[in-house]
């Protein structure tokens, strides 16, 4: 019996396909999927991602990213800013890596060229089972080329980033700090009390109208124990170093003070009396002259100290309502801060002012009553006097320590400049 020869040799189809090609068929892809076999093994634990790192800026940078850019980006909804699909929008890094990309990630070659670059004979000769084996997409890896990416591979969620959630009393801006405000009953005075206290400050409540301060306090509801009301004229120079000393005698220091006391005059000019003139100008400046001296001779000794003159429109320009000598003690108040802010700068005290405009208020309306006016600001509609008193606190903060001898508008828009 003859010896058996060596069985016949196969087709090599290897052989005659272009190098890029040559994937065996045990590491080929299916179609439907784009990812490298070493990021297909590989399980999510291990996929070389890096925690991101807040930069020089302060903001966190993704792997995309180029340290140091403050670009931006649009993300399409894709609720990851490195996902595919991402467009920068400014600055000068995206472009750059952009390009890098596209120069380390080749396309998918189509279907229709890897099928033209076999000859015909052997696209014929090929079995079915050897057809459906055949790579569709034969890139090579990609891992090595990449930079580092902190993205899930495609068809996972991507990563979250959880960011920092808020501590306990960390709005807490005022503990330990003592505050006084005047003015406190209603209105901007008793929104700005509402702030100081839910920050966590002590505050001495002054105003001339008792029972109106009472139901203040009540209106507070559970912060009735952080305050102490006091009624009294701001007006008098002894009725002021009562208030201030009490509450020095009481908490120690007093870190804060809040004039928000006004007192509304329409007289037209010609029928203005000296008596009248006297009254307007001793409530509105005076008063603030007066509480100002008071509680700057016991901030200056601890070296801190905040104090928001708050005054109206009617210091800058025409206002709504008042009369020259209402006009005449708004303006005072402006020079009067800005002086006050000069002299008490190198104590660490500063002094600003804030402008009222058309407040939603008991005030406001008192003003403008028998009057027709119309609302001319760009917002169109009235403030709010818990938007008059974020401004005043901001100022009332520490925050605020590099801000003094400033004016700020609450007017929407009424009065620019």
């Amino acid at each position: 019996m003859a010896a058996a020869g060596p069985p016949p040799e196969e087709p090599q189809f290897a052989q005659t396909m272009p190098p890029q090609q040559s994937m065996p068929p045990q590491q080929s892809m299916p179609p439907q999927q784009s990812m490298p076999p070493q990021l297909e093994q590989m399980p999510m634990e291990e996929l070389p991602m890096e925690p991101p790192v807040a930069g020089a800026d302060g903001m966190i940078h993704p792997g995309r990213y180029i340290k140091g850019s403050m670009q931006k980006w649009l993300c399409c909804g894709a609720k990851s800013m490195d996902a595919p699909g991402c467009q920068p929008v400014g600055g000068g890094g995206g472009e750059i890596v952009q390009q890098q990309l596209s120069q380390t990630m080749p396309a998918a070659m189509p279907e229709q060229q890897v099928q033209q670059q076999m000859p015909p004979q052997q696209m014929q000769q090929m079995a079915p089972q050897q057809m459906q084996q055949m790579p569709q997409e034969a890139a090579p890896p990609m891992v090595q080329t990449m930079p580092p990416m902190h993205h899930a591979p495609v068809g996972q969620a991507p990563m979250v980033i959880q960011a920092p959630t808020p501590v306990a009393g960390s709005d807490m801006q005022f503990v330990d700090r003592i505050a006084m405000v005047t003015g406190a009953s209603r209105g901007v005075g008793l929104a700005v009390v509402q702030k100081l206290v839910e920050g966590g400050a002590q505050v001495l409540m002054v105003d001339n109208e008792e029972q109106a301060l009472q139901e203040a306090v009540l209106m507070l509801g559970g912060y009735g124990g952080a305050v102490l009301p006091i009624t009294g004229d701001v007006g008098h120079k002894v009725a002021v170093d009562f208030m201030v000393g009490e509450v020095v005698a009481r908490y120690g220091h007093l870190d804060i003070l809040v004039c928000c006391h006004n007192s509304n005059f329409s007289t037209p000019l010609e029928l203005v009396d000296e008596e009248e003139w006297n009254m307007c100008i001793n409530t509105n400046l005076t008063g603030t002259f007066l509480c100002d001296q008071a509680a700057a001779e016991y901030m200056k000794p601890n070296g801190y100290g905040r104090i928001v003159n708050v005054t109206s429109q009617a210091g800058k320009t025409l206002g709504c309502y008042g009369g020259a000598h209402y006009h005449a003690a708004k303006a005072g108040i402006l020079g009067f801060t800005r002086q006050a802010a000069k002299e008490l700068g190198p104590f660490a005290v500063t002094c600003n002012a804030v402008c009222i405009g058309a407040i939603e208020s008991p005030d406001f309306h008192d003003g403008i009553a028998g009057q027709q006016l119309r609302l001319n600001t760009p917002l169109k509609r009235l403030g709010t006097a818990e938007e008059a008193a974020s401004v005043i606190c901001f100022l009332a903060s520490e925050s605020s320590g590099y801000v003094t001898g400033a004016t700020f508008d609450v007017n929407g828009g009424d009065v620019m400049a």
